[in-house]
């Protein structure tokens, strides 16, 4: 966190955020693996002069990153990926909307995004998705007008037929 333009050693986090476990994918893995060992090799190459912090990400030398550098970063990797630009904390918010939109128990991504209750989830970290409600429409459409409806045709498709 950063007040006043210096960075403050804050999680903002519950007691009951902390020391859970959580899965994490193969190729997660593979490359916190390879994260931590180039750490490893960090903090034998700078011996005594290496300052742990103990973070997962920092400066070779141990130093602690500023937060705003790390903003920065985060920035020009979506700029560069040419999505639409949304603050480092919304890539929670974007995690359970994709997650949930795919069909992901409200429960599970509760659990893994640390929430004592999955209301949190549903009513603050998950936003409605465009079309995510398309099949719940075609659902009722078939108890309205039988399954074997069909979409009136449009004015245009009208105008093609003539």
């Amino acid at each position: 966190m950063v007040v006043d333009g210096k960075a403050q050693d804050s999680d903002g986090k519950t007691d009951s955020s902390f020391s859970r476990p959580i899965s994490l994918d193969p190729v997660t893995v593979a490359y916190l693996r390879r994260h931590l060992a180039m750490l490893r090799q960090e903090r034998k190459e700078f011996g005594d002069s290496y300052q742990d912090h103990g973070k997962l990400f920092c400066h070779p030398d141990g130093r602690l990153i500023h937060p705003d550098t790390i903003t920065r970063r985060f920035n020009r990797l979506v700029d560069r990926a040419g999505v639409p630009r949304i603050r480092l904390h919304d890539v929670r918010h974007t995690y359970a909307t994709v997650t949930l939109d795919n069909g992901e128990d409200l429960k599970v991504v509760s659990d893994r995004l640390g929430h004592a209750n999955m209301n949190v989830t549903a009513q603050i970290y998950t936003h409605r998705s465009v079309g995510r409600d398309r099949d719940a429409a075609t659902r009722i459409a078939d108890l309205i007008f039988g399954e074997d409806w069909h979409a009136p045709e449009t004015p245009e498709e009208d105008e093609e037929a003539a």
